[in-house]
């Protein structure tokens, strides 16, 4: 779960990047702001979208996310978990008989 996180924390790294290669290319080349405001504002949705990947990452590797261990005992079967929700729901692949 982590390591996905990882992952997409890199992606956006490198977005975030290439986004300020081409902003810094459009004002040297005098373009008002207007023009790139929404990429301006994609930048930041991305910024925020990594700052809390950052923070999940950090309550995953601390334990402070809660249901981790749930999560672990669900997907340790296989492919096909047999479950019951931390809400005592039953889940799928655990239907009631009737």
């Amino acid at each position: 779960m982590a390591a996905l996180l990882e992952e997409r924390a890199q992606r956006l790294e490198t977005e975030l990047a290439q986004a300020r290669a081409v902003r810094e290319l459009l004002e040297k080349q005098g373009l008002p702001r207007l023009l790139w405001v929404e990429a301006e504002f994609g930048a930041v949705l991305r910024e925020a979208e990594l700052g809390y990947v950052r923070t999940l990452i950090g309550d995953i590797a601390s334990g402070a996310l809660d249901g981790v261990q749930w999560w672990h005992e669900v997907y340790a079967g296989g492919d096909e978990p047999v479950w019951r929700s931390p809400l005592g729901q039953r889940g799928p692949g655990n239907e009631r008989a009737t």
